[in-house]
C-alpha cells in the first residue's frame, strides 16, 4: 500500500514549451471524456530529453509516487522529464482489463499515451526515449502499456506487478519491448510465485518474466547471477536484437513496499535495493531504434 503523504503544491503547467531550470509543474488531461490530474517535473536546459511516466499503485496518486519512488530528484539528475499522473476512483486505481480497481471503466492505458503525447507537446521530448514504470497496480497497467503501445515505449520496468490472475490477462504485444521487472519474494499483496497464498491470486514473476521473453522472440536460455545473495537476484532473457532483454530483478527479504523508497514508517531498507536507482540504470541502457 501507498504511504500517507502530503500532496506538494505547485504552479499551472505552462502552455509554452518549458526553458526554465528545474520546475514542477501541475496540469489536466481530458480523456475518454473525464478530467485526469497529473504532476511533471522537468530538469533544465533545452535539449530534447528522454521522459518517464510514473504509475501510482492502488489507493496512490501521482504525489504519492513522486514522493515514495524517490524518482523525482534521481530522474532530475540524469536529466529526465518525469510525469505522475492520478487514477480515478476513490481511492484511486487504474483499469487495467482483468481487474479494474479505478471502477470507471476508463482506458487508462490509452490515457497514458495522451499524457506523453500532451507533455510532448509542451515541453522537448526525446521520442525515441519514452518509459513507463509503475508500482503495484500501476505495474499492472506497465505491462498493458507494453503491450499495446510498445512501438512507442522504449522500455518499461514494472514493480511488485503482475500480468493477470493465475494466467496472462493483457492483450499480446504488438513489438518487442524490453522489460526489467522487481519483486519481492516475500509480498504479501501480489504474489511472488504463481502458486503463492499472497491476497491477489496473481500469475508470479518469474512466469511473468518468462511469457515477456516468449513475447519478444528470445529462445536462449536465461542467464541467472546473484550480485547479492541476501538481497538480489538477477534473472535474464536476451536475444540478439537490442529490444530483446527482459530481466527479473527477484528480492528475497521485500515485501510489497517500493525498494528504496519511503513508507509510512520511513524508509523502506529492508529490501537492500533501489528500484529507482535500477529502474533508470536499465532505461537509460534502452532506445528505440
Amino acid at each position: 500500500m501507498s504511504p500517507a503523504l502530503l500532496l506538494l503544491l505547485s504552479p499551472a503547467f505552462p502552455t509554452t514549451p518549458q526553458v526554465k531550470p528545474a520546475e514542477r509543474y501541475q496540469s489536466k488531461l481530458t480523456s475518454g471524456g473525464v478530467e485526469r490530474d497529473y504532476i511533471v517535473r522537468v530538469p533544465a536546459g533545452t535539449e530534447p530529453k528522454p521522459l518517464v511516466v510514473v504509475l501510482h499503485g492502488y489507493t496512490g496518486s501521482g504525489s504519492l509516487a513522486e514522493v515514495y519512488t524517490r524518482m523525482g530528484p534521481q530522474a532530475e539528475r540524469r536529466g529526465y522529464i518525469s510525469v505522475y499522473p492520478d487514477g480515478l476512483g476513490d481511492p484511486r486505481g487504474w483499469n487495467v482489463g482483468f481487474m479494474d480497481l479505478s471502477g470507471r471503466g476508463q482506458d487508462d492505458a490509452q490515457f497514458v499515451m495522451q499524457l506523453v503525447d500532451a507533455v510532448s507537446a509542451k515541453t522537448s521530448v526525446d521520442p525515441k526515449r519514452v518509459y513507463v514504470c509503475g508500482h503495484s497496480n500501476g505495474a499492472f497497467l506497465t505491462h498493458v502499456v507494453a503491450a499495446k503501445f510498445g512501438s512507442r515505449i522504449a522500455a518499461a520496468a514494472a514493480v511488485a506487478g503482475t500480468i493477470g490472475l493465475r494466467r496472462p490477462q493483457i492483450p499480446a504485444p504488438k513489438a518487442k519491448v524490453p522489460m526489467l521487472i522487481i519483486h519481492g519474494v516475500k509480498d504479501p499483496t501480489v504474489g511472488f510465485a504463481t502458486n503463492s497464498d499472497a491476497l491477489l491470486k496473481s500469475y508470479g514473476a518469474r512466469d511473468t518474466a518468462t511469457w515477456w521473453a516468449a513475447q519478444n522472440g528470445i529462445t536462449a536460455k536465461p542467464k541467472e547471477t546473484k550480485p547479492n545473495v541476501d538481497h538480489e537476484w538477477l534473472t535474464e532473457w536476451r536475444g540478439t536484437s537490442p529490444r530483446q532483454v527482459v530481466t527479473l530483478v527477484s528480492l528475497p527479504t521485500a515485501y510489497h513496499e517500493w525498494p528504496g523508497g519511503l513508507t509510512r514508517s520511513g524508509p523502506e531498507t529492508r529490501s537492500g535495493a533501489d528500484a529507482t536507482k535500477t529502474i533508470l540504470d536499465f532505461f537509460d541502457r534502452q532506445r528505440l531504434d
